[in-house]
C-alpha cells in the first residue's frame, strides 16, 4: 500500500508486505503487528509522519522514517522494535497512560519523551540524536541509556533512571533543568 495523501487505519493491522506514507500521513488508530515494511512519508517539516495510536509489535519487521524531511513517529502506546531505520524522523512517545518502549538494540536518532502517562524503557536505547525528557521516563531493570548527541530533561521532565547506566558520548551536552531520581 503506497498512499499519495493521508491514510488512516481503523481496525487492527498486521503487515506482512510494504505500506508507505509517500508524501502523506500514515496514521495507526489501532495495534500494529509489523512483520513487513512501514515506510514513513516525506511529509511537511515538524510533523508526524506516521502515528501509532495503539501498540506497535515490530518484531520481525522495519519501520523507516522519512529521508528528506525533519518529521516524527508518534508511539502512544507500547513500541517494541524490529529493524529501525529512521533517516531524518525523530520518535516521540506522546502516551497519556503508561506504555512501554523495548529497542531490541536498535539505535534511533533523536528520541523525545513528552508522555503525560509514564513510558518504562526495557532494554538498551541508543540514540545518534538529542534525547529530550518533558514527561515522564522510567528505565527498567537491565535497561541503559546511550546518548550519542546530548541528553535534556526539562522541567516538566522526569527520568527514573535506578541503577540503569547512562552513558553521555564524549562532548555530549547535558542539560537537567527537571527531575533524575537515580
Amino acid at each position: 500500500i503506497c498512499g499519495g495523501g493521508d491514510v488512516t487505519f481503523r481496525g487492527t493491522v498486521t503487515n506482512n508486505g510494504e505500506i508507505s506514507g509517500t508524501t502523506g500521513i500514515l496514521t495507526f488508530s489501532n495495534d500494529v503487528t509489523n512483520r513487513g515494511t512501514i515506510t514513513a512519508g516525506n511529509s511537511v517539516n515538524d510533523t508526524a509522519a506516521v502515528t501509532f495510536s495503539k501498540k506497535y509489535a515490530g518484531t520481525g519487521g522495519t519501520l523507516v522514517g522519512s529521508a528528506a524531511d525533519s518529521t516524527y513517529i508518534d508511539f502512544y502506546g507500547d513500541a517494541e522494535f524490529g529493524t529501525v531505520t529512521v533517516n531524518n524522523s525523530s520518535l516521540r512517545f506522546r502516551g497519556s497512560t503508561a506504555q512501554t518502549l523495548t529497542p531490541n538494540g536498535q539505535s534511533v536518532k533523536a528520541v523525545i519523551f513528552d508522555n503525560t502517562g509514564k513510558t518504562t524503557l526495557n532494554g538498551s536505547l541508543t540514540a545518534n540524536g538529542l534525547i529530550t525528557v518533558s514527561g515522564i521516563l522510567s528505565c527498567g531493570s537491565l535497561s541503559a541509556i546511550t546518548a550519542n548527541a546530548g541528553l535534556t530533561i526539562e522541567n516538566t521532565g522526569t527520568l527514573n533512571a535506578g541503577d540503569s547506566k547512562i552513558t553521555l558520548s564524549n562532548g555530549t551536552a547535558w542539560n537537567n533543568g527537571g527531575t533524575l531520581n537515580a
